[in-house]
């Protein structure tokens, strides 16, 4: 089960006016998947300004390939696209608290992921490309309303992730660029490349030693039961609750989905040419490529009234269907073989093959080396494994390159 939630500060209170939840599979080289996953808050302080945000996410993943997504709002065409209606990118005037004065402080102002050091008297310092998202949406109920949102960065520098031990999810800690006022409606949007799927996204074998084309979602917002796992209870008194939710799930055209509780509230082809500049990547190396969208959306969920979102979905393509039959025709080949073929049995194939390892084993040097070997192999894995973020995060970054090639 993967857990999505916003808490609430330690010392304050917020209201979650909507929270934005895109988890996409993007094809990769070598037959691989990439999974990203975007997540947009739009909240309120109530009762006194905030410089960070809470949010728990069902991945694993790194803090330093989190990636700020404010920038691309900047983009009328683009934030018209994230929010699905006409939006207006409108320049504000937007003041720094003041900081006490020091003979050599440096005032820094951060720009999404990039931050500009001045000397300049912060009082009179205003925060660069501070704007406000205006446009109108429909919530579930038919509602319509205007909606005005300042668009805040994300600080890389005081954005960090913890994980409890048992806990499914991590807790994700977002610095702000800038201290969200009271009152205001302050909106943040950021991108997880996922490392691991954990619970959110598991895959299944249908024969032994086969390829993992079946997998099953499980994907849950303010649950308080799979919130209190893990020794973590404090999170669920601090969940808050979320007037406007969207979860849409963007997969390729090679994964049939079999069967989702609820229904999906839209299922739609991505309008992928002009995704491209917010992706920042192609969905395909050979033409266009498609994505198929299923969209759940619901209105006042809090932790009596959780989100769950279930699907099981599998993956088929040719190459796969080919493997399959191989893998299948060979074992069945071997089977037959073994069980009617009386030369394994009266000539003693069986019997030779143990004598045969027993062989080896006696003739290494001393009996030494098979311990210090499966030593050996435990070391390797477990160096490997610790790697493993690295050398995915660096696949991530090699799969953005190459598909960016050509892109217009």
């Amino acid at each position: 089960m993967g857990l999505f939630a916003v808490l609430k500060p330690k010392d304050g209170q917020i209201c979650v006016d909507r929270l934005d939840i895109n988890v996409a599979c993007l094809p990769a080289l070598l037959g691989r998947r990439n999974f990203i996953c975007d997540v947009g808050v739009a909240f309120t302080p109530m009762d006194k300004p905030i410089d960070a945000l809470e949010i728990c996410l069902p991945f694993q993943f790194r803090d330093a390939d989190i990636e700020d997504l404010g920038p691309k709002l900047l983009d009328a065409e683009t934030a018209s696209l994230v929010f699905g209606a006409q939006c207006d990118v409108r320049p504000i005037e937007r003041t720094p608290p003041v900081e006490p004065p020091s003979s050599n402080s440096r005032w820094r102002q951060i720009v999404g992921r990039r931050s500009v050091s001045t000397d300049a008297d912060p009082a009179a310092a205003v925060a660069p490309k501070a704007r406000q998202l205006v446009f109108e949406d429909r919530d579930p109920r038919g509602e319509t309303a205007r909606l005005e949102y300042l668009l805040d960065y994300i600080d890389q520098r005081t954005t960090e992730s913890t994980r409890s031990n048992g806990a499914s999810f991590r807790l994700l800690t977002v610095g702000l660029a800038n201290t969200a006022p009271v009152g205001k409606t302050t909106y943040v949007r950021l991108r997880v490349p996922v490392l691991r799927l954990g619970r959110a996204w598991t895959w299944e074998r249908l024969l032994p030693f086969g390829i993992p084309t079946v997998s099953t979602l499980d994907m849950r917002v303010a649950d308080a039961r799979e919130a209190a796992t893990g020794g973590v209870h404090t999170v669920a008194d601090r969940m808050v609750t979320i007037t406007q939710v969207h979860v849409l799930i963007a997969t390729g055209p090679d994964y049939r989905w079999l069967r989702t509780s609820p229904q999906p509230t839209s299922v739609r082809v991505l309008e992928t040419s002009q995704w491209l500049d917010y992706l920042g990547r192609r969905i395909s190396l050979i033409g266009r490529g498609k994505l198929i969208v299923n969209l759940w959306s619901e209105s006042d969920v809090e932790e009596t009234r959780p989100i769950r979102v279930y699907a099981s979905v599998k993956r088929e393509t040719r190459l796969i269907r080919m493997l399959e039959m191989c893998r299948t025709a060979l074992i069945g080949i071997a089977v037959l073989l073994f069980v009617f073929d009386d030369r394994y049995w009266d000539d003693g194939y069986l019997a030779d093959v143990a004598n045969a390892a027993v062989s080896v084993y006696n003739w290494l040097p001393g009996k030494w080396i098979l311990p210090s070997t499966v030593l050996g192999v435990v070391g390797l894995v477990t160096i490997l494994s610790r790697l493993w973020p690295a050398v995915r995060s660096g696949l991530y970054r090699a799969d953005q390159w190459v598909y960016n090639i050509g892109r217009r």
